[in-house]
């Protein structure tokens, strides 16, 4: 019986751990393939579709007056949309999407899992609770893994650099121009 509680509590710590990342991309990659297949028969109405229209600057584009069959996805405020086609006119891409519902399903029940099975929420309320000052501005982005587009922090210890457009190589200097409490120690030369 211990063995068996064992191997039962081992197998949802698996689950737990990658088992549940594994079953909802599964069940997304089936979703999308049943999806595809039905774009590919085509078996959906012409009315669902939903115009994206993006413009684009590249010298010598061919223009296209029909559409062509193009597969992809783009996700937008939570919802999945799948690309059905696409043509370029008059310097815009212009895309036809349908709302693929299945995997917008699936995306959200496994992102519900993920906060119910870590006990996100619950957590961040006890942060709250017990009086922990939120970590914002500059801390953030010094103890976090990466920075978000657009902000790099340079020489100046507390200075943050906006780039709209372009991407700035800077490094953050930990302690920038600090005094030095005592002297240095002395060098030696053993020859």
């Amino acid at each position: 019986m211990r063995k068996l509680t064992a191997i039962l509590l081992l197998a949802l710590f698996l689950f737990n751990l990658a088992g549940y990342r594994i079953w909802f991309y599964y069940a997304r990659q089936q979703a999308a393939r049943q999806f595809e297949a039905a774009i590919d028969h085509s078996q959906y109405n012409n009315e669902d579709l939903i115009t994206i229209s993006v413009p684009i600057s590249m010298p010598y584009q061919v223009e296209q007056s029909e559409f062509e069959r193009v597969d992809g996805e783009i996700t937008l405020n939570g919802k999945v949309y799948k690309y059905v086609q696409r043509k370029v006119a008059d310097g815009m891409l212009i895309l036809q999407c349908l709302p693929d519902e299945r995997s917008t399903h699936i995306k959200k029940a496994g992102d519900a899992y993920l906060q119910f099975a870590n006990d996100i929420s619950a957590t961040q309320d006890h942060a709250k609770k017990a009086g922990h000052p939120p970590v914002s501005g500059v801390a953030k982005y010094l103890f976090s893994d990466f920075m978000p587009a657009g902000y790099a922090a340079c020489a100046a210890p507390y200075t943050l650099i906006s780039s709209a457009t372009y991407a700035v190589a800077c490094y953050p200097l930990v302690n920038a121009a600090t005094a030095l409490p005592d002297q240095p120690p002395e060098t030696r030369t053993f020859l």
